[in-house]
């Protein structure tokens, strides 16, 4: 506790408790938890899905488009040919 609005408000009214007669422990000084971001989206997504239905089942697959896939492979084959699967040799 510092000396912020917050802080002597926290203090003042641990006085005043412990003038009307109350007893000081030590979980009357514990702060209050803070809930973390993470903690804070991990609730807000279980709250949020909760029931709801899954369709990804009807999601296509996304083609695979780095350099070392089939396909991009192809395509660079068919570009370099310079027209011979075509049958156009001289070119």
């Amino acid at each position: 506790m510092g000396w912020s609005k917050v802080g002597l408000g926290k203090l003042s009214k641990l006085r005043v408790y412990k003038i009307n007669g109350g007893k000081l422990t030590g979980n009357d000084l514990e702060e209050e938890q803070v809930e973390r971001y993470c903690e804070y989206a991990d609730r807000f997504i279980k709250e949020n899905t909760e029931g709801a239905i899954d369709w990804s089942i009807f999601e296509g697959e996304r083609a695979v488009m780095d350099e070392n896939s089939g396909t991009q492979v192809l395509m660079k084959r068919y570009g370099t040919d310079h027209g011979i699967l075509s049958g156009n040799i001289l070119s």
